[in-house]
């Protein structure tokens, strides 16, 4: 994996630094948002982020379904195990 790729680094992450055993969320240089999935799959939500302007930008994961939520609106969603 190329992460010169990501513009800002993580935001945040979760679990072990092993395959299948964490994950983190990191926008990336077209502002995509990305959740990285270790060994489980990369999730590219799709949605792009101004980082010029304040944003309040959330994550859920209930075990099966991962979303986001952009200014309190759920903006994408996808199934993922992590």
């Amino acid at each position: 994996k190329n992460y010169n790729t990501y513009n800002a680094g993580y935001i945040f992450g979760y679990g072990t630094y092993a395959d299948n055993q964490m994950w983190s969320v990191v926008p990336y240089t077209d502002g995509n948002w990305f959740v990285n999935g270790y060994g489980s799959g990369d999730w590219n939500t799709g949605v792009a982020v101004s980082f010029d302007v304040w944003s309040h930008i959330v994550f859920t994961y209930d075990g099966s379904t991962v979303k986001f939520y952009l200014n309190g609106i759920q903006v994408s969603s996808t199934t993922k195990t992590y």
